[in-house]
């Protein structure tokens, strides 16, 4: 019944033309259906997945179509779907975009299962996807000219519009090939006439909501710079389709991504390898790099595009006028464009197909003549069938691809944050293991990521384990028990752990381990502080001597970032204490507080604009608590340049320190900003009589 009611004007079903490669078991083929007044007969199914059946379809004329089917489960994906409609419908009638013919639209309540349900008839493309030929074969630099050149066409006239339609997802599996061998792009569902700005303005919570927002619109490895760095604040629009057009020209030349693993690092800075050597292709290498630029400002225009596209193919002696030549397509039947009924004709352009236009169906038959055509046809069609082998199923097949790259769109996200090769996990010995989460998962992803970590430990390891997460983000997952929550700062906000955080993680962690000879220690959350930890845990268990070495036994097992130098300190200041004895220990270190007076640094570096000096902020921690600083407005901030200012002399005003002490120093000038972060941890090993604290600004 739910795949029924959509179809409300069914007859009793006839005996359908089989057509290899597709189902005809389903209840809908055989039976007959009018979307907008035409009359069809569905023949096969061609592709189902998540909300969403494709079918191929024919009219009394023995025309074919493709007619997709799809249910809204919310108010918010049936406007998706409407808006799919509609900008099809806007656009079609472009020779590189697919013909939209008519749609039809039932409510949740006349459905009876209380979802929305829509009909989409468009053209059937049946000569299959470019890339299903691409996995075959390796296309000529003709066919590439001219599979390129449709699309910046299809993309030219989407960004010409009033406002401009961008659409989001431009990859190689969104473009067909019809009966004659033209291209055509489909699947507008991601589609948006939306555009944004960010600014300095928006906030982290804006910043991380579009992302998520973006991230189910697009296709990770064609995902542009802007859309996986927000805080580039880059524009956001119909530049990304040309990032994508780049994408797919490359892919055409040498049938692999340039972006194969979705990497982020690797796209936002546009690392992609040409080959230097001749391979045939070379002439469309400034193509790929002008569309490829990391800057959205410095992509060209899809109407530029097309004009360098054009100029290069006739330079080729290529005729764009023609279809691509050498797919060895099947002959089919003739496909009308017409929608008596509606009243809507659809032009199929001279250029592109004389056949068609040669054949273009008659007006529509009276309802007995119809009948006797439909038997007619029915025979045509069946000695057409032979014909009809593995042709229909291309664009059932793209479009099947695509609904599952809807539906599938998280889990690629959660790949590309992993690599290819699963959730980073990696055990150190076999009692310490480091998972690191990377922070910018989207929320909606986070417990996937999680539990992808958990089994893949329970995979590799026999026993009973205890997990201590170091991030801001809380664990989803059920340890039983044996999660600790120890969040440290982020590595961003310039704050180091204390060592008394760090020393009650291990006393912690050390407990669990003698608890059973099986047990061990996952240490999860950002990878510089699951690194420190583990450095810090390789000291306290004296499995290693120095740090270096700590750090060095965690390198044979991961390539690890670019520790800062406060979480060096932190580490040798723990050796100190893991290595001397507790009689000299006393004899190093006092529970007093420590007045510090000044600040002083020379010379006076030099970060405004004009570099001639700097307004400093300067912040100073005890124990990880902020108890001075010298932040306010801009224009309030002390002011030092040179030459009137050799130094900057800071007067703090006695303030009484005590424990872990860190000060921060930042030069600050209007537009950038760079940190220098000076730690000093364990005043009390200072001399007491010391009344001012020296810093020395050194250049990065």
């Amino acid at each position: 019944d739910l795949l029924r009611s959509a179809f409300s004007y069914f007859t009793q079903a006839s005996p359908t033309t089989t057509v290899s490669g597709c189902k005809t078991d389903h209840p809908l083929v055989g039976t007959a259906v009018e979307v907008g007044g035409l009359r069809l007969k569905i023949r096969s199914l061609l592709a189902e997945g998540g909300y969403a059946l494709v079918f191929s379809a024919q009219d009394a004329q023995g025309n074919w179509f493709a007619l997709k089917r799809q249910l809204a489960a919310d108010r918010e994906a049936a406007n998706a779907i409407i808006r799919e409609i509609r900008f099809l419908r806007e656009l079609t009638g472009h020779p590189a975009i697919i013909r939209y013919v008519q749609a039809a639209h039932l409510g949740p309540q006349e459905s009876g299962h209380g979802r929305a349900e829509f009909l989409m008839l468009t053209e059937l493309c049946s000569g299959g996807s470019v890339v299903e030929f691409l996995q075959k074969k390796d296309f000529t630099s003709s066919q590439v000219m001219k599979i390129f050149y449709a699309a910046c066409s299809a993309v030219r006239h989407m960004h010409t519009r009033n406002p401009p339609i961008t659409h989001r997802d431009i990859k190689v599996e969104n473009l067909l090939f019809d009966s004659c061998g033209f291209v055509k792009l489909c699947d507008f569902g991601s589609a948006t006439t939306e555009t944004f700005q960010p600014d300095d303005l928006w906030s982290a919570l804006q910043r991380t909501q579009l992302e998520e927002e973006l991230a189910r619109h697009t296709t990770p490895m064609y995902r542009a710079p802007e859309l996986l760095d927000l805080y580039s604040n880059f524009p956001i629009g119909p530049p990304q389709d040309i990032w994508a057009l780049g994408c797919i020209l490359f892919y055409l030349c040498y049938r692999k991504h340039p972006f194969e693993d979705s990497a982020k690092l690797r796209i936002i800075n546009a690392k992609y390898v040409l080959p230097e050597v001749e391979t045939g292709y070379n002439m469309f290498h400034p193509l790929i790099q002008t569309t490829l630029q990391v800057d959205p400002r410095r992509r060209p225009l899809a109407s530029d595009l097309c004009e360098r596209a054009g100029a290069l193919a006739a330079a080729m002696g290529v005729d764009l006028t023609k279809p691509v030549e050498g797919l060895d397509l099947p002959q089919l039947a003739p496909t009308a464009s017409v929608n008596a009924t509606a009243g809507q004709v659809q032009r199929e352009l001279a250029s592109h197909t004389t056949e068609i236009s040669k054949n273009m169906q008659s007006p529509r038959l009276p309802s007995a003549a119809a009948h006797r055509a439909d038997h007619v046809h029915e025979q045509t069609a069946q000695q057409q069938a032979s014909a009809m082998l593995g042709a229909i199923k291309g664009q059932g097949m793209t479009w099947l691809k695509n609904i599952k790259d809807r539906t599938t769109a998280m889990a690629q996200t959660v790949q590309s944050t992993y690599g290819g090769r699963g959730p980073d996990v990696s055990f150190v010995t076999s009692r310490l293991v480091i998972a690191p989460l990377a922070e910018g998962i989207p929320e909606a992803l986070a417990s996937q990521a999680e539990d992808a970590m958990r089994l893949s430990i329970l995979e590799q390891a026999r026993g009973q384990f205890a997990i201590y997460n170091l991030s801001q983000r809380r664990l989803r997952c059920d340890y039983s028990n044996r999660s600790s929550e120890t969040p440290m700062p982020p590595l961003g906000s310039g704050i180091t752990p204390t060592l008394n955080m760090l020393m009650s993680v291990c006393r912690n962690m050390a407990l669990f381990l003698r608890q059973k000879a099986t047990n061990f220690v996952v240490i999860t959350g950002p990878e510089a502080q699951c690194v420190l930890m583990a450095s810090v845990m390789l000291l306290y268990s004296g499995v290693v001597e120095k740090p270096l070495s700590a750090i060095e036994l965690v390198c044979e097992k991961r390539n690890i970032p670019i520790l800062p130098p406060s979480y060096h300190r932190q580490l040798d200041i723990l050796r100190t204490i893991v290595s001397t004895d507790r009689e000299n220990l006393r004899a190093m270190v006092h529970n007093r507080r420590v007045l510090l007076d000044s600040i002083l640094i020379s010379p006076t570096p030099t970060f405004n604009r004009s570099r001639t000096g700097c307004r400093p902020i300067v912040e100073i921690y005890s124990a990880g608590n902020k108890l001075w600083t010298t932040g306010k407005d801009y224009e309030e901030l002390q002011s030092f340049e040179l030459p009137e200012s050799s130094k900057v002399d800071l007067n703090l005003g006695h303030v009484p320190v005590a424990d872990d002490v860190q000060v921060s120093v930042l030069f600050l000038a209007r537009i950038n900003l760079l940190v220098f972060l000076f730690a000093l941890f364990a005043p009390t090993w200072m001399d007491l009589r010391m009344s001012d604290l020296i810093l020395s600004a050194v250049s990065l």
